[in-house]
């Protein structure tokens, strides 16, 4: 299980995770993940840290057991695709989690 960076300075993919990954090791992933959120960066970090969102696509039907555990962790359905031709029948669901609490100000 690993946490990518993507060209959005907000957002975070975790990477390597199926119905196998167990509850406890994303939620302590998700731990380290809000620690290094609430942290103060630079802008184009080099080291990759500080998202304050993160997401994780899930194949359906048969990743199932995991999106039950993405839920009880918080995340929320946010975007569903249809799979590339010539891949089994099904779909991908995209599940997000913001890490910090969003908060708008006018300035």
């Amino acid at each position: 299980m690993i946490k990518t960076g993507t060209r959005c300075c907000a957002f975070g993919q975790i990477s390597r995770v199926n119905n196998e990954t167990t509850i406890k090791d994303l939620s302590t992933l998700l731990i380290q993940l809000k620690k290094e959120a609430e942290q103060k960066h630079k802008v184009e970090d080099p080291f990759n840290q500080g998202q304050t969102s993160v997401f994780i696509m899930a194949t359906m039907p048969a990743e199932t057991p995991l999106v039950d555990k993405l839920l009880r962790l918080g995340f929320s359905k946010t975007h569903i695709f249809a799979r590339r031709n010539g891949y089994p029948k099904g779909w991908i669901e995209m599940y997000t989690k913001n890490l910090v609490p969003v908060t708008y100000k006018t300035y």
